[in-house]
C-alpha cells in the first residue's frame, strides 16, 4: 500500500510540475512573439517620433 501511495503522490506532483512547465513555456511564447511582432516594430517607431514627425535620438 505505501508504495501505491508513493506513486500516486510523485503522479499528482509530476502533473503539477508539468502543468507550472508548460504556464511558463506559454509566457515564454508570448513574449517572444511580442517582442517580435512587426507591429510593436511600428509602435516603437512612433515613440521615438516628435509631435512635429522627426526623429528622436
Amino acid at each position: 500500500m505505501e508504495m501505491e501511495e508513493r506513486v500516486r503522490a510523485l503522479e499528482d506532483e509530476f502533473r503539477t510540475t508539468a502543468d507550472e512547465i508548460k504556464q511558463i513555456l506559454l509566457d515564454i511564447r508570448t513574449f517572444l512573439m511580442e517582442a517580435d511582432s512587426p507591429l510593436r516594430a511600428q509602435s516603437d517607431n512612433e515613440k521615438s517620433r516628435t509631435p512635429d514627425g522627426t526623429e528622436r535620438w
